[in-house]
């Protein structure tokens, strides 16, 4: 690997391996070799959280019966329907996956937004007493790169930098590769397997969780650490 190299001109601006002049023309092609390029589009975190939540005690509900409430956090701002990701405890969990079982009955939680609100899903169905839970959430809603704010190809002052049109931006938080302790992993392919009368999940970090008797050999795909 070489050295990143800065470059920039009234159609574009990037910073690439020096040691790879074709990530400079075509960084699509090369994207393990380009920290930056104003022809390619972002993924910025558009909001965070971090926050502890109860979930109270449910009582038997007599039957085969399911229930849910949902508990709501907070507005985003955003105004948009972002895409989220929530991790529980620190773990990408599914939705699949039981978050708390008594015998064999379940809870399960998932992530809600819409274009203003942030909130928890819950559902169960239990024919036993299930015991309150309580359990770490910590939530990043995704936005599209924004509009450009300048026509510009670089803009700076003492304490922002601008470059290729605003498509980067240092008062932004954009998303990176870290596959060392990453704020969260991404998948790039399928996570989820069935067989038998099971199902298998292969979180993002690696970890396969299974359950209801599955008996396959589902390897999964590759995941990739994000930072922010």
């Amino acid at each position: 690997m070489g050295a990143p190299r800065f470059y920039a001109d009234k159609n574009k601006v990037a910073i690439y391996d020096s040691a790879v002049p074709a990530a400079l023309t075509n960084p699509a092609a090369h994207i393990g070799d380009v920290f930056f390029h104003s022809s390619l589009d972002y993924l910025e975190i558009g909001y965070e959280d971090s926050f502890s939540l109860t979930l109270p005690a449910r009582p038997n509900l007599l039957a085969w019966a399911e229930d849910s409430a949902k508990h709501n956090i907070r507005s985003h701002g955003l105004g948009t329907i972002p895409f989220g990701i929530v991790l529980v405890s620190g773990e990408q969990m599914s939705t699949l996956e039981p978050l708390q079982m008594t015998g064999s009955y379940e809870r399960h939680v998932a992530l809600g937004v819409s274009s203003t609100q942030v909130w928890i899903q819950e559902s169960w169905y239990n024919k036993a007493d299930m015991p309150a839970i309580t359990r770490t959430f910590d939530i990043y809603l995704l936005r599209d790169a924004p509009d450009t704010t300048t026509t510009k190809a670089l803009s700076f002052t003492s304490s922002r930098l601008l470059m290729g049109g605003g498509k980067f931006d240092t008062n932004r938080a954009y998303l990176r590769q870290k596959d060392s302790a990453p704020a969260f992993w991404m998948t790039a392919g399928r996570t989820i397997d069935t067989s038998g009368s099971g199902i298998l999940h292969k979180r993002p970090n690696g970890t396969q969780v299974s359950f209801q008797s599955y008996s396959g050999s589902f390897t999964g795909a590759a995941s990739y650490g994000i930072n922010v």
